[in-house]
Parts: structure tokens; sequence; C-alpha cells
């Protein structure tokens, strides 16, 4: 199973909305895409009185495959914060070999042909005093797709990322642009400015409120 780990500029780039995409396409080129959430910070409780978060939900209903929610988000914390404050709020914790854990025994194990793993908030999130998030793909060996959310701001948030991505050791095979306000100022030449300046393809764009992407192009 190939492994792809969904990350973003920012909070608000569009991770979830990309990820909806990126495994409706998958399956139109008739792949079964397992999906996970490993940490959310940000739920509403379920008639059970569980936590769950609005980001794994979507995941799962875009995915065909059968799966609970607890097998794609293990580790859902009440306050929409860093996860590290989050799950103190909750007095939990979480770490990062329980997370590769999780995946190992779990997702894993469901036989897919390509599993499409999302992060949390942007690429250097803690998960708790002492871990990244990003630590996560980088020792699992995952290629990394970054979400850029075109709006002011996106070209100093971006081609930070794209660097720290590299400088870790990361894999990052390509760039999305989506645009979740409405179109920016100069959207265009934004883009032609990142193509020439990120160290990695340009695999996709999505304009505000497109449910579709265009001129996807890409070989895990």
């Amino acid at each position: 199973m190939k492994t792809v780990f969904i990350t973003g500029t920012d909070t608000d780039a569009g991770k979830t909305f990309t990820s909806v995409q990126l495994i409706h396409w998958w399956q139109n080129q008739g792949l079964s895409v397992a999906v996970s959430k490993p940490v959310a910070a940000g739920g509403t409780l379920n008639p059970a009185g569980r936590l769950e978060n609005e980001d794994a939900l979507a995941l799962m209903a875009a995915t065909q495959l059968e799966t609970t929610y607890q097998e794609v988000n293990p580790y859902c914390f009440n306050a929409p914060a860093s996860p590290h404050i989050s799950a103190a709020q909750d007095n939990a914790q979480v770490s990062l070999a329980e997370l590769q854990q999780h995946h190992q025994d779990v997702i894993a194990t469901r036989g897919a042909d390509i599993c499409l793993v999302e992060g949390a908030g942007g690429w250097m999130v803690p998960i708790n005093d002492s871990e990244l998030l990003s630590a996560l793909p980088i020792t699992m060996r995952w290629p990394v797709i970054l979400v850029v959310g075109m709006k002011l701001g996106c070209l100093n948030h971006a081609l930070l990322t794209a660097a720290q991505i590299k400088a870790q050791g990361g894999h990052l095979v390509g760039w999305i642009a989506n645009s979740p306000l409405p179109e920016m100022e100069f959207l265009a030449e934004n883009i032609d400015t990142l193509a020439s300046l990120i160290d990695a393809p340009l695999i996709g764009t999505i304009g505000y409120q497109q449910t579709e992407m265009t001129n996807f192009d890409l070989v895990l």
C-alpha cells in the first residue's frame, strides 16, 4: 500500500477539501483508498458521547472502504487548538510511537491501494512537549503533498514550509494550489512564482468553491 501525507501552509489552507478531491480522483481511477487523520483538535460529541472531528468525518464519507471512526482518527481532542495544547486541556497525551503503532497495526492492514494521511494544521505542529507531527511522515518515509492556501501571505508560508520539509529529510512529491477564499488578486502570478521557486512540481489547482481539481498529475 502506498501512503501519502497531506500537509498545508496553515490550518485554513484547505487540506481536507483537497484530500477529499484526491480520494475521489484515485477512486475514479479504480484504486481503493484508505484514509487516516491520526490527530485532530476540535471535536463535537456524537450521540454516544464520543468526540468526533468534522475533517475526519469528511475523509470517511469520501472513501469507499468501510471503516470506523476510531480507525481513522484514534486521537481527537476537544479544543480547536494546537494538538499538544488541546490534549493537555483534555488531560490526555499522544506520542509519535503511538501514532506509528496505530498506523502499522490498523491502517496498513486494510489492504488498500493507497492510504491518504491528513495532518493537523500546518507542517510544524507539536503533538506533545517534545515531538512534532511532521516527524510521522519523516520517520515512516511517506511522500508529502503540500496544499497551499492561495491568499495573501501564501508565498512566504509555502516557501518556508517546502524548505522545512526538505531540511527535515522529507520527500515533497508536489504541491496543490487551492483557493479557500474568493480569488486572490494576482492569483496566476502567485502560482507562477511558487512554481518557479518550490523544488517540487505543481500537481493540481483548485479554484474557489470548485468541486474538482484541474490539471491533476501525480505519480507516487
